[in-house]
């Protein structure tokens, strides 16, 4: 599972959406990815953590933009 932001017109960034705190599955709320467990807050567009009690941000996922779909690289 995955979640793919827009940095730009045709850039993108991807990351895990397991929350590295106990692996429950964040989801975009305002301006942030936030956790439903335990209310870790995380950077759309860079997957840093922004609010605890996740020590760590999200995974980064490669991924490619082709034809103006997003692809595993």
């Amino acid at each position: 599972m995955g979640i793919v932001t827009r940095t730009g017109d045709a850039a993108v960034r991807a990351f895990s959406a397991i929350c590295p705190h106990q692996g429950c599955a964040v989801a975009p709320k305002g301006d942030k990815l936030v956790c439903p467990c335990h209310g870790s807050e995380f950077a759309p567009d860079t997957g840093a953590v922004l609010e605890g009690p996740a020590r760590t941000g999200l995974a980064t996922v490669a991924v490619s933009v082709r034809d103006g779909k997003v692809y595993p690289a």
